[in-house]
This record gives C-alpha cells, structure tokens and sequence, in this order.
C-alpha cells in the first residue's frame, strides 16, 4: 500500500511538470512505456537567405486604401549567423599577407584555418584562409581586406536562425525545470525502485540538457563571430573585367596576352632543353654504342653468308667437275 502510494506520487508529480512544460510551449509526447520526451518542433536549420533581403525597414502596400505603410524591423533582436566568400588576387603577395594579419589582429579577429601554395620564386602562390572576426567588426573587416588588392569574387549570406535560437533556450528552460523536480521527488523517494525509475527519467533529462546547451553555445559562437573564407592569389597583372575596355583595348590587351604567352612558352622550352643537355647526352652515348654493335653484328652476318655462299659454289663445282 506505501509502495502504491509513492508511486501515486511520483506519477502525479510528472504529470503536474507535463502540464508547466505545456503551458510554457514546448511540445511534448510520450512513448509505450509513458516515458515522456520532447517532439521535434523546428528544422536544425533554414536555407540561408541572401544579404539584400535584411533590411532595416519592410514597407508594405494597402490595396484596399493605396497607402503604404513602413514599419521598423529591429535587427538587433535577430539571431544572424553571417558568412562571406572572397577571392583576392594581388602582385605583391608578401606584402598582402602582412596586412592581413595586421587587420586580422586590429579587428579582434583570429585564423582558423589556413593553408599556403606555391613557389615564389615563380610567382604562382595562393592561400586559403577560414578567419573568423566579431559581428560588429564584419562588415568594416570585409571592406578593408576588399581594399588591400583587386577582389575577382565576392558573395555575402545571412541565415536567421532565430526560432531555433528561441525554440533551444525553451527547451533548456523546461528540462531545468524537470530535472530540479525531479531532484526533489528523489530526495524523498524510499523504494529502491521508485529510485530506479526517477534516476532514470533524471539521467535522460541531464542528457538531453547537455545536448541542447552544446547546441546553444554552437548558435552563440556563429552569431557573436562571423565567418570569412578569403582566398589570396599572387598574380604578375590583375584581372580588369572586360565591361570597363574598349573593343580595341580588348583586342589589344589579347594580343599583348599571346605574344607574353609564346614568349614565356619559348623560355620555358629553352630552360628545359638546356637543363635537359646531360640526359640527351646519355641517351647519345646509349644509341650511339647500340647502333656500333648492330653495325658489328650485321658485318659479322653478312661475312658468314659470304663464306657459306662461296662454299656452297665451291660444292658445286666440284660436283660439276665429277660428273665430267
């Protein structure tokens, strides 16, 4: 009878938490065993939206009246991730990374991931960086690195995620409440099994609120830091879009382009042949005695036809002689 009633208690105390949690939005289920858990409310995450649809004002038009109305859309409330692409190219590449580190540096930012390529000695090296800088410094960090060499490639994307931001604080909130609950109906429970069964329920709330705090800080740390991924080429001349020449520039620009293109294509050709003299003269000394020993060989042959075909004449005028 004591053990019915503590289970009576334990039972009524879940169902007064299911209906706090109720009441405080968050959608809940339960399963065969009348184990309760959380259903899924949201997607992980939404598309990412392009930059120009944020926009401090959304203006709405008044068919039925003709009026149009503006209302202020406070982004300071939003939960933003921003992200951007940059590709760079710059002649003077040493001095480039320089001040990019210099702004990195100025603008409280930091490398988190980078590679380098390349050989300076040829002129051909690039790196990839994925740099992480403060929201409030995003924007001035992009114009500023934008402004240290000629920017082929640029592309910017907001993604809100602030129901999910909403909808993951929520979801803490409720499973503090049930895990504090449940704290203080373990403390009074006496059954072993009444034990059991609550310091089961208690494990798999402490999991699931270590879950969705990891998420919360994960949120927290794309929206506090935005991401730039800058890729840096070093370049002999920069690239001018063709919108900005004139039809004779363009094909001037070309035929300069060509002739630079056979010109370095000659020198490549004559660095190679020369660098390449001790192989050829290997390969001479290879033929040349393969050649010298087919030639002795063959001599060798045909003096051993000759003798065989003046025997074989001999033979047979000897044979003609007999016969007479």
């Amino acid at each position: 009878m004591k053990k019915a009633r503590k289970t009576a208690l334990v039972f009524a105390a879940c169902c007064l938490l299911l209906t706090s949690c109720g009441a405080s939005g968050e959608t809940m289920a339960s399963d065969s065993d009348g184990k309760y858990y959380y259903a899924d409310v949201y997607a992980d995450m939404e598309a990412p939206m392009e930059m120009e649809a944020v926009t401090d004002k959304v203006t709405t038009s008044s068919t039925a009246k003709g009026e149009s109305v503006t209302a202020e859309n406070d982004l300071s409330n939003r939960k933003l991730i921003r992200n951007a692409n940059l590709n760079v190219e710059t002649k003077a590449y040493d001095d480039f990374i320089a001040a990019l580190d210099k702004q990195i540096a100025t603008h409280g930012g930091y490398v988190q991931n980078g590679e380098t390529n390349g050989s300076a000695e040829r002129g051909n090296r690039w790196s990839s960086y994925t740099i992480r800088v403060p929201e409030n410094r995003y924007t001035a960090f992009l114009s500023t690195v934008s402004a240290l060499g000629n920017v082929t490639y640029r592309s910017e994307s907001v993604q809100d995620v602030t129901m999910e931001y909403t909808d993951v604080e929520a979801r803490i909130r409720a499973l503090e409440t049930e895990h504090a609950t449940l704290l203080s109906i373990l403390e009074k429970c006496e059954n072993l099994d009444d034990v059991i069964t609550v310091q089961s329920r208690v494990t798999e709330v402490q999991y699931q609120l270590d879950s969705y705090k990891s998420r919360m800080r994960r949120y927290d740390d794309l929206i506090s830091y935005c991401t730039v991924y800058l890729t840096v080429d070093e370049v002999e001349k920069v690239t001018v879009p063709p919108a900005e020449l004139t039809i004779g520039e363009r094909i001037a620009e070309d035929l300069k382009e060509n002739c630079e293109d056979i010109a370095d294509d000659a020198g490549d050709f004559a660095v190679w042949f020369v660098s390449s003299l001790p192989y050829f003269a290997i390969w001479i000394v290879v033929i040349g005695g393969m050649v010298l020993v087919g030639r002795i060989l063959w001599k060798r042959s045909e003096r051993k036809l000759t003798e065989r075909n003046r025997k074989r004449a001999e033979t047979a005028d000897d044979k003609h002689n007999e016969e007479k």
